[in-house]
């Protein structure tokens, strides 16, 4: 993938634009040039491809390394630093009640 035409004569490689079978039939090195979408471009913010998966490759590994401190609250725990109550007893609703 280069950006441009000259990009791929200035490297010595054939482009494939005149026909997508020269990537299959055609010299050994056959370049495509990179289609000028201008939201992808605003995306790549003057980075090469390559540039850009390093940064997001780089991401995920430091994302997958926090992994193991992040923090977990364990709501089903009664809160230790109130003063302790008294529960009400429980009602068993399968048992009849007393008239």
């Amino acid at each position: 993938m280069f950006p441009d035409e000259s990009a791929i004569a200035e490297a010595g490689w054939a482009s494939q634009e005149a026909s997508d079978l020269l990537a299959v039939l055609g010299p050994r090195l056959v370049g495509v040039p990179a289609n000028r979408i201008p939201a992808y471009l605003k995306r790549l913010a003057g980075r090469r491809f390559s540039e850009w998966q390093a940064e997001v490759d780089a991401d995920r590994a430091a994302r997958r390394g926090r992994r193991h401190l992040r923090l977990v609250v364990d709501n089903t725990r009664p809160d230790h630093s109130q003063q302790p109550t008294a529960e009400p007893s429980p009602v068993r609703g399968d048992q009849p009640r007393a008239a």
